[in-house]
Parts: C-alpha cells; sequence; structure tokens
C-alpha cells in the first residue's frame, strides 16, 4: 500500500483519534476528525450525533482524572477503501471503572473526505487478556 493511499490517509485519521484525542482527552479534537455527524452503530441501537454531541458524550465517559491517571492504548489498524478496523486494548480510568481496568474491543469506522462519519462498536471486553 502506497503512504499516500486513501487506506493509509484513513488510518492517519484513526491514530490521531486514538494518540491525540482518548489517549491525551483532548476531546476539541472531535470537530477536527469527525462529522459533522457521526453514526453510532453500538449494541444499545444505532443513533447519529453531532459534533458538540459527541464531545460531551466522550467528556461524560472519560472525564474526571486528567491530571492523576492516563490512559494507554495499543491498537492494531486494517483497512481497506473508506474503513478502517482497530483492534485494540485500552488500559486506564473510565467513568464506572478502575484504573487497572483493562478493555479489550474491536471497532470499524468509515471515512468521508478525511473525516470519520460512521463507526460499529459492539462494546468492551473488560479485564481479559487477548
Amino acid at each position: 500500500m502506497k503512504a499516500d493511499s486513501v487506506e493509509e490517509k484513513n488510518k492517519a485519521v484513526i491514530r490521531r483519534w486514538v494518540d491525540e484525542m482518548y489517549a491525551e482527552a483532548r476531546w476539541e479534537l472531535v470537530e477536527e476528525l469527525a462529522g459533522p455527524l457521526y453514526i453510532r452503530h453500538e449494541p444499545s441501537g444505532t443513533f447519529t450525533v453531532t459534533v458538540e454531541e459527541q464531545k460531551a458524550l466522550l467528556r461524560e465517559r472519560y472525564s474526571g482524572r486528567e491530571e492523576t491517571q492516563s490512559r494507554e492504548v495499543s491498537y492494531e489498524l486494517f483497512a481497506e477503501g473508506d474503513k478502517v478496523c482497530m483492534i485494540g486494548t485500552f488500559m486506564g480510568y473510565r467513568v464506572g471503572g478502575e484504573a487497572d481496568d483493562v478493555y479489550n474491543y474491536v471497532q470499524v469506522f468509515r471515512l468521508e473526505n478525511g473525516k470519520i462519519v460512521e463507526t460499529w462498536f459492539p462494546g468492551f471486553v473488560k479485564n481479559v487478556e487477548w
């Protein structure tokens, strides 16, 4: 795959989503990396959120200990066309959890014009080693 391929560009967006936004709790990056609408397919159903709603959701789920608790994320990305699949492990604080919880997951993203517009996320598998 060429370094400037659509797949590599899309993977770069997802890397920023994880490495800069999630790991550093920089929720303002949602505006740059997603939208303007973001379709979410999750166990609770399918819904569409605006960038502002997505930022509020992230703050609600992950905020609270930014100054004292870091998040570690390791992952692999696979891409084809407009979709990127991420298989990963997330360690660190999440509302309702503990600092040493481990969350494993698979998530698929669809991108348009360099922004995330849709995701499929079946949920975390908590405290299980993959």
